[in-house]
């Protein structure tokens, strides 16, 4: 039955051919481990893919419901751990082994003539590799997400002309708000992937046409360069294994890591330190490269670091297979524009790791400095109980007002309305106080807000630490 369905299905698609077309490309005899590096790209793109529509199923772009549909998911979804440990790790995965293939086709000499086309779309597949991760990073709505983005994009407010023009085109107003976030969802999930996919088809054509470069052989050696290895089975196991020895480490960094999520974004805290992911640190640093006493990149010159730096590097990159248009592959033979490459990934590298030490440094000193108590178990707790308060004493006569934050996914729960001692109590104890209500689940009371009504027409938004409730 299922051989007459596969003659039938062949017979009407000509799969049979499709599939040997794909399987049996002639390599040759040195193509190895370094070459699964494209194919682990593609991997790891298929993984964002998949678990990135099974977030967008449960996920909300408001600034309202965002954080706790990002809570939802990770802690009552199905697999929802997993599939956000997946996503926000496969991101930063991604992001290295794209470099890592780029670093390899670049020492090779593989972005040389005939293959200058198939480097330029791998290039815009590193532009658009970090488009993803950029406006991905905005979506849990989080302290680090608000914080880091509106850092990222004031960047882009200082450039010559166009700068504010450009920042409003991205924030879709005056400042980072719902429009904000709900633009950059749908660069996310739909004009990104749309940009992404044929030029991964198309990358992958190229390679077919014009075939992996023989390591080591010159341009002129090429063509006598025997392809006695089939792709399947033996390249192929060899891609297999590395896509294998990544999904081992999402699941490490998932289980073992997992994903750290700050409290929600609050667009009030000024006392806030923002930095970006890990991947954005070197560009950060640069606006803090300085001369002497003479900062580079300060003040309204910060856009030449952040801005005009990474555009002129990624013109570079396009250029490159006509800038060295020499025949010389080798490495060896090479040394000079190697070494050149090799100090820049260093720098690169240096950036990155003193923006880590100093953030870590500075982080450390405004915790010493903060004049707010730090307390623990239940305290802490109480610390970060939100009150909006609009005159009290007045309108409700002492009488306030708890109900549980709305969390997405949750059952609607009623008010609980008396005197300040029992809503104490009943943050103390809320099971004993209140055992049929769903706030004494773990994590509950850290969402209650409290509320005087809203009769006065001013509200005023202060941290209320147990001390102040005595």
């Amino acid at each position: 039955m299922l051989r007459r369905f596969w003659h039938w299905l062949d017979d009407r698609s000509g799969i049979q051919a499709i599939l040997h077309a794909l399987l049996h490309e002639q390599l040759p005899r040195k193509i190895g481990w370094l070459h699964v590096l494209g194919s682990g790209a593609l991997f790891l793109f298929t993984v964002q893919v998949l678990t990135g529509v099974l977030l967008a199923m449960n996920y909300v772009p408001s600034t309202s419901e965002a954080y706790d549909s990002v809570q939802y998911i990770t802690k009552e979804g199905a697999f929802g751990k997993v599939v956000r440990g997946f996503h926000y790790w496969g991101a930063s995965l991604m992001v290295i082994v794209v470099v890592l293939h780029m670093v390899r086709v670049f020492v090779m000499g593989a972005y040389k003539k005939p293959r200058e086309l198939t480097w330029m779309v791998g290039v815009m597949l590193f532009v658009l590799t970090l488009g993803f991760a950029f406006t991905g990073y905005l979506l849990p709505y989080d302290q680090k997400a608000y914080w880091a983005t509106k850092v990222g994009v004031s960047f882009v407010g200082y450039v010559p002309f166009v700068g504010e023009h450009l920042k409003r085109i991205l924030y879709g107003g005056k400042t980072l708000g719902a429009p904000t976030l709900t633009r950059f969802y749908a660069i996310h999930v739909l004009l990104l992937p749309l940009l992404t996919i044929p030029l991964i088809g198309f990358h992958l054509m190229l390679m077919r046409r014009k075939g992996e470069m023989p390591p080591g052989a010159e341009a002129d050696e090429e063509a006598q360069v025997e392809k006695p290895i089939p792709f399947y089975p033996y390249q192929m196991l060899k891609d297999l294994v590395f896509a294998g020895v990544l999904l081992t480490l999402l699941f490490l960094l998932t289980f073992v890591w997992g994903v750290h999520t700050e409290s929600p974004a609050d667009p009030s805290d000024s006392r806030y330190l923002p930095r970006p992911e890990w991947y954005f640190l070197p560009l950060f640093q640069l606006e803090k490269v300085q001369i002497g006493k003479v900062v580079l990149f300060g003040g309204s010159r910060v856009w030449l670091g952040t801005v005009l730096i990474p555009v002129l590097f990624v013109l570079l990159l396009f250029a490159l297979p006509f800038l060295d248009r020499g025949p010389l592959r080798r490495p060896r033979r090479r040394l000079p524009i190697l070494l050149g490459a090799g100090a820049l990934l260093a720098l690169t590298i240096w950036l990155g790791v003193d923006a880590k030490i100093e953030t870590d440094r500075e982080r450390a000193r405004l915790v010493e400095q903060s004049p707010a108590p730090r307390f623990s178990g239940l305290a802490a707790v109480g610390q970060r109980l939100v009150w909006i308060a609009a005159c009290a004493a007045t309108a409700w006569k002492g009488r306030v007002v708890a109900r549980r934050r709305s969390s997405f996914g949750s059952p609607p729960v009623k008010p609980l309305i008396g005197p300040k001692d029992q809503l104490i109590l009943y943050l103390v104890n809320p099971k004993e106080t209140h055992p049929n209500t769903v706030a004494h689940r773990e994590g509950a009371g850290a969402d209650l807000v409290g509320s005087a009504g809203s009769g006065c027409g001013v509200s005023v938004v202060l941290q209320a630490y147990p001390a102040a409730c005595a």
